[in-house]
């Protein structure tokens, strides 16, 4: 199975492919240049998350702990998932769960969302 079978079949590697597409959209990778977490969200649609591409853990815009290497999700200011390059846990509601997050973010614009104010 090729790299880009195994992405579009697995959702945690959609949803880093997807995290990818946009930080090179915005300017944002590589994603330890930032000083905390890399940190994006869309009010209108709920969904925010957070990256920390760092050795220890950093706290962030949300005040959430971020371990190293994970992505923390939030939906409508609730916590939602916490997701690594290899596993992860999202929350399994009718309207937030691993398949609208990823409908959110393959539909986000090639520029990508704008940081938490």
């Amino acid at each position: 199975m090729t790299m880009q079978a195994t992405l579009q079949t697995d959702p945690i590697g959609r949803f880093w492919e997807q995290l990818m597409r946009i930080a090179k959209a915005t300017d944002a990778a590589p994603l330890n240049k930032h000083e905390g977490c890399w940190e994006f969200g869309d009010p209108d649609r709920g969904w925010y998350v957070a990256v920390n591409a760092h050795e220890a853990p950093v706290k962030c815009y949300a005040g959430a702990e971020v371990p190293p290497f994970h992505a923390y999700v939030m939906w409508f200011g609730f916590p939602a998932g916490l997701i690594t390059p290899a596993e992860g846990t999202i929350a399994a509601g009718a309207a937030a769960n691993m398949d609208t997050l990823l409908a959110w973010l393959e539909a986000l614009p090639r520029g990508g969302p704008e940081a938490p104010a």
